[in-house]
């Protein structure tokens, strides 16, 4: 339910700059759209043209941020070229996304008119804090490229960040006076953020970082937003779909006419649109996307998929029969292709597919307690598909309750000892619920150990050099498997692809001590880095609460040589433990041929 005093309010700019003509009519498909859904959009309200400079748009955003107030919904649209400035530093380049206003051409040393990627975060970051209902729709070039994952707000160091933003549009302003007859637009899809940020906005976004946002053919209407609003006129306010159905749906449709674009939704995407109402993924159904005649799920065996695993088909937006069945063709770690009887109907562009039969993982885990009774008496709760454990063993837990071990040991460590994942008293009524959530948990993270040092689906040795570590200053110190890290000590990655693969796509994450799994960055398809490029990435984290003793977490690196698939690694907002924030995965089908996958153990040193 929405307060009653909430307003609807929007922001829409189109920078139509050298020619871009197709941004106009897709504003005011845009305005039309919104119009019909409550938005009071006056002129004042719309950038466009010759006016769409740097400082006009910063002025629309002042307003709108001044007059927001908790419990309105907010949108925010730029229809326009985003581009890339090539940051050079010595011999490193690194490229900072950044959308291009009518007078970006016009910067020098002391004016910069870009927008740089950082400024718009800490735009949509003001209007976060004022309501918690901010969506922005960005269809550009490179429009994933311009935000990072949403984190906590103690994260984030303002004064720092505006500080190194002044920097770069210095720089930039005076690589732009140099160039000043040549095209702005960017080729080099990477980020270089070092600092954690956060948007609090769900952000619609026409492509990933590495690639372009086209039009129609006739140049008529930004192909996104024609598409966006197709769908949403269509079924998806109505039918009550999450804004993560709805993109895939958009993405379905934009790829069958222009398959190299690839639009994303990062942050709530499991909203209904323009709302604050959550819709999760149901418990083990996975997005199916249709490509010709070929069936591609959004899951692989990092996801636990097998290669016998059968699969129900349906529909997004009914609980009507099922569309039928389909089996295992082919596994890769980030995707699978289905297939079905030839005599099936052609299935819709876009589904969910449950899994049927398949059997349940065994887990290397375990309960332990002081009373093996209650273990067996708990473990005895499972049912269906849930993963089976160890036998329970005795331990002097606290009286009352029972300990949910991991025994998973990817690397073989000779000192290795179990983490707690878990703690629960036999006295809590949910106390099945939650086992059930951490065991979720676990299964997923049993796939992805299983990937780390496999191989992969190709060599990608001699593409890249990667360095993983203890950030002393500027310099990354190699992490040692199992090495103690301080409470807030900071990790840190550095890649540099030195030109014998176009571009590298590369993610981490932080496998917990309860074995969520969580993205440093949720970035469509993984962060691009070109030939010759750089990439840089820290994070730092403190310990969770409630879980006694050391705890033993892994930084997991996937490398491939294109966007990748991150939904199957990250763990859903339903199976996370408390007091973890909810932050959903996305992805569409991954691109990858040759993907690497990399661990690296460390444990957070229990307070002395």
């Amino acid at each position: 339910m929405l307060p009653s005093a909430s307003i609807k309010r929007a922001l829409l700019i189109s920078s139509p700059r050298n020619g871009f003509t197709a941004t106009g009519p897709s504003l005011t498909r845009m305005r039309e759209f919104l119009g019909r859904q409550g938005f009071a959009i006056g002129d004042e309200q719309c950038i466009d043209g010759e006016s769409a400079t740097r400082a006009k748009i910063l002025e629309g955003f002042g307003a709108l941020i001044e007059a927001t107030r908790p419990g309105d919904i907010v949108v925010v649209y730029y229809a326009g070229h985003g581009s890339l400035f090539p940051d050079t530093i010595g011999d490193v380049i690194t490229p900072h996304p950044m959308l291009e206003p009518m007078d970006v051409a016009d910067s020098d040393g002391a004016h910069f008119n870009g927008l740089l990627g950082g400024e718009l975060r800490l735009l949509l970051r003001a209007l976060a804090r004022l309501c918690d209902n901010v969506t922005a729709i960005f269809d550009c070039c490179h429009a994933s490229g311009l935000f990072t994952a949403e984190q906590p707000p103690h994260d984030v160091d303002e004064a720092s960040d505006r500080e190194a933003l002044a920097a770069i549009a210095a720089r930039a302003g005076k690589r732009i006076a140099r160039r000043r007859d040549e095209a702005t637009r960017g080729h080099d899809p990477t980020r270089s953020d070092r600092e954690p940020e956060r948007s609090g906005a769900v952000r619609l976004l026409a492509s990933s970082a590495s690639e372009r946002a086209y039009t129609h053919d006739n140049q008529s209407m930004l192909l996104f937003t024609d598409i966006l609003v197709t769908v949403l006129e269509e079924h998806a306010l109505a039918d009550g779909l999450s804004w993560e159905q709805i993109i895939r749906e958009v993405r379905a449709r934009v790829q069958e006419l222009r398959p190299e674009q690839r639009p994303g939704v990062e942050g709530a995407r499991d909203r209904r649109p323009f709302t604050t109402d959550v819709i999760p993924t149901p418990v083990d159904h996975f997005h199916v996307q249709r490509e010709g005649q070929r069936l591609r799920l959004a899951a692989g065996t990092v996801a636990g998929i097998g290669p016998h695993d059968r699969f129900e088909l349906l529909a997004y937006a009914s609980d009507g029969p099922a569309l039928g069945t389909a089996r295992v063709q082919h596994v890769k770690p980030f995707h699978t292709f289905l297939e079905q009887p030839r005599s099936y109907p052609v299935q819709p562009a876009v589904m969910f597919a449950r899994r049927l039969d398949a059997t349940a993982t065994e887990l290397a885990a375990r309960l332990a307690t002081a009373d093996l009774s209650a273990a067996l008496g708990l473990q005895a709760t499972l049912t269906g598909r849930a993963p089976r454990l160890r036998e329970p063993v005795i331990a002097d837990t606290p009286p009352g309750h029972v300990d949910l071990l991991d025994e998973q040991n990817p690397d073989g460590a000779p000192d290795f000892r179990p983490q707690l994942v878990a703690r629960l008293a036999l006295a809590d009524p949910n106390r099945g619920d939650k086992l059930g959530r951490a065991l979720r948990r676990l299964e997923r993270w049993a796939g992805l150990a299983a990937q780390i040092g496999h191989p992969g689906l190709g060599p990608l040795t001699g593409c890249y050099s990667l360095t993983c570590g203890r950030l002393d200053r500027d310099t990354i110190i190699p992490l040692r498997p199992g090495a103690v890290l301080g409470p807030g000590e900071p990790l840190a990655l550095h890649l540099y692809n030195p030109g014998r693969a176009s571009v590298i796509h590369i993610q981490a994450y932080r496998v917990r001590a309860d074995r969520c799994i969580n993205a440093w960055r949720d970035v469509e398809g993984g962060h691009a880095v070109k030939t010759n490029h750089t990439f840089s990435l820290q994070e730092t984290f403190e310990r969770l609460p409630g879980l006694p003793g050391p705890q033993h977490e892994w930084l997991v690196v996937v490398i491939g040589d294109g966007a990748f698939d991150l939904g199957p690694l990250t763990t859903p907002p339903v199976d996370r433990s408390p007091p973890d924030v909810p932050r959903s995965p996305t992805r569409g089908p991954g691109e990858a041929t040759r993907v690497q996958i990399f661990g690296l153990s460390y444990t957070l040193a229990a307070p002395s």
